[in-house]
């Protein structure tokens, strides 16, 4: 949990390098348009703070000895953002065990797991190929999968699935003897990847740069994912037996119809029509925009200070509800 205590907002380090969610990063840019979800998360931190209720405290690492008294920012960038916008003179914060950047990089990775704008599963697979590949925490590279699934908050087949990747371009590039096994293989694969970490993000990696989706079966797969979500929203927001009859209901307009006939009939039933889901792919960005993210990114200095975060219309809009 670390140490609680009372910190000036302004002895702290908020850097874009050490910010993990992909979605919400770019508003640190002005490039593209803040989310609705950002602006409203923003909206509702600063009313408590207004208020005076209690919210979470941000979680810092001490900076290095020779920046003087300064803090890393690894969790709780709305947070810090709310404090910033009206002005506050401190922000309350767990100072977490540990000193200088390769231990914010660290504390960063593990952010936003148990309370505020959680990471969706699609984040959190960035985020691990993003710490896989940086230079400043090339450590994960050397953990087993087991390791490695619990300090990325992602799943070991995932893990497999980008140490395969690499293997498979050191191979292609005659760096790694596919005949290795054992300790040699690992050692021959760890040599490789860190002369040549990966640029891209995992979503490109994995389809070697082609932006082309793939096949009929895997776009009924993420299909069957977008549902199996939105029926479990369903029954979280209205309970399992509300859904659960409401499933029926629309099954029913859906009986002994072909596929074409029973979403049509679906539609003109419940007066509903096709709206664009809410990501594109396994990426809550486009690839450009996360290419272009990611590059805007690594260019950053650790301690990089957005001059601004928000236009005049998003104080606006954010301040609208007080």
């Amino acid at each position: 949990m670390g140490r609680h205590q009372s910190i000036p907002l302004g002895s702290i380090i908020a850097s874009p390098r050490l910010q993990n969610r992909n979605a919400a990063a770019p508003c640190l840019r002005e490039k593209l348009p803040h989310s609705k979800a950002t602006i409203e998360h923003l909206g509702s931190l600063k009313l408590a703070i207004k208020r005076g209720d209690p919210i979470p405290p941000v979680s810092v690492v001490r900076a290095e000895p020779e920046r003087g008294e300064r803090f890393y920012l690894v969790d709780g960038f709305h947070r810090y953002w709310a404090h910033d916008q009206l002005k506050c003179k401190t922000i309350e914060a767990n100072v977490l065990d540990g000193c200088g950047l390769v231990d914010a990089l660290i504390a960063s990775g593990k952010a936003n797991q148990n309370h505020g704008l959680r990471l969706t599963k699609d984040e959190r697979v960035e985020n691990a190929w993003r710490c896989l590949n940086l230079s400043e925490t090339d450590y994960y590279r050397r953990m087993n999968k087991a390791e490695a699934e619990a300090a990325l908050g992602v799943d070991r087949e995932t893990i497999k699935k980008m140490r395969q990747k690499v293997r498979q371009r050191g191979i292609a590039a005659g760096s790694i003897d596919p005949a290795l096994t054992g300790k040699a293989a690992e050692a021959a694969l760890l040599d490789y990847w860190n002369e040549n970490p990966a640029q891209e993000t995992w979503r490109m990696a994995r389809r070697d740069g082609s932006s082309e989706r793939k096949d009929a079966h895997w776009k009924e797969k993420k299909a069957a994912r977008e549902i199996a979500q939105l029926l479990t929203n369903i029954a979280g927001a209205y309970g399992p037996e509300v859904a659960k009859k409401a499933i029926f209901d629309v099954g029913f307009y859906l009986h002994s119809l072909k596929p074409a006939e029973g979403i049509a009939k679906l539609q003109r039933a419940f007066s509903v029509s096709p709206q664009p889901l809410p990501s594109d792919d396994e990426a809550t960005l486009s690839a450009e925009e996360m290419e272009d993210f990611h590059a805007w990114q690594k260019a950053q200095a650790f301690d990089y200070q957005p001059p601004s975060l928000f236009t005049e219309a998003d104080h606006l809009e954010a301040s609208s509800d007080f």
